[in-house]
Order: structure tokens, then sequence, then C-alpha cells
């Protein structure tokens, strides 16, 4: 009797584990969500979403938050390699997006707002955008401790690095060889 509950128990827990964590929600790109009685959120892409919900104005997407008020808001990069992409659209004026971004703390830059905060009690990111046209804002957060829009800046120096240090090597090899 006892060895059945003993093979029983593990496959009860993996089903009950796997039909807690199999739901998920597909958006596609088209779905307009209504974070206030003026504004709306889209996705450029389609996504699969572990939870998808609003409370209040917020709109909860897997384990971030967003709120736009005074513009719409089209997230176009959904933290693919830990950056947030998202245009906000307004004719003029101004506008602010937040966003409670969970576990991935202060972002090291935002570029395309006017100016944004972050609170580190509460994990909410607040960025402002004055407004001519539709805005561009990009977030990012640093991956191993290494800021990402610098990534580049490091790439292209080690290339050019590597295209001067190969060469000079390569000679002074050459030239010690003759000398012998």
């Amino acid at each position: 009797m006892s060895h059945k509950i003993l093979v029983f128990l593990p496959v009860f827990l993996v089903l009950l584990v796997s039909s807690v964590s199999a739901r998920s929600y597909y958006v596609p790109p088209r779905a307009y969500f209504r974070s206030s009685s003026t504004t709306l959120i889209n996705f450029e892409n389609e996504q699969t979403l572990s939870t998808l919900y609003q409370e209040d104005n917020i709109w909860c997407f897997g384990d971030y938050r967003f709120q736009v008020d005074n513009a719409n808001m089209t997230i176009n990069n959904f933290f693919l390699n830990n950056i947030l992409e998202f245009t906000v659209t307004r004719a003029a004026g101004s506008s602010v997006s937040t966003v409670y971004v969970n576990d991935l703390g202060e972002p090291s830059s935002v570029v395309g707002s006017e100016s944004w905060s972050f609170d580190d009690d509460t994990a909410v990111l607040t960025i402002n955008v004055d407004h001519a046209s539709a805005q561009v804002v990009d977030v990012y957060w640093d991956i191993l401790g290494e800021d990402v829009a610098s990534r580049g800046e490091f790439i292209a120096a080690f290339v050019v690095g590597a295209f001067i240090l190969v060469p000079l090597i390569f000679i002074i090899v050459l030239a010690t060889r003759r000398k012998r």
C-alpha cells in the first residue's frame, strides 16, 4: 500500500505543477489594452504572457506592469536582452509612463525621455516625455555588470585593436626571426 502512495504522490505533484504553470495568454499585435479612459497600450509583436490582467488603470503583462497617461503606448521590445523599447504617441504636450520592472532594478540608461526616475522600494520606473509627435523610448539594464549601450563600443574597440595588434605582433615576430 505505501509503495503505491509513494509512486502516486510524485506523479500527482508533477501534474499539479504542470497544470498551474501551463496557463499562458497569447496576445496578438493588434490587441489594445485601455490604460485609462483616453489611453491605450498595445504590443508591436505577438506575445505569450504568463499573466494578463488589469488592476485599476495598470495592466499586468507577465512580471511587469504598465500605465501610461496622456498618450498611447506601443511596446516594441518587451524586455528581450534586458531592453524595454516602447513608443509613446501624442501630438503635443507631455506624457508619463509608469513601469513596474519587478527584479530588474534601476536601469543603467533611459534614452528618448525628457526625464526619468526610479523608486527602489516599489521597483517603479517613471518616464516623462515632452511630445511634438510620437517618441521612442529605450530602457537598458546592465547585463552582468556591463552597460548594454556600451557593449557596441567595446566590440568596436576590440575589433580595431585586433586589426592593429595582430599585424604589429606579426611584424615584430618576423623582424626578430630575420635578426637571428
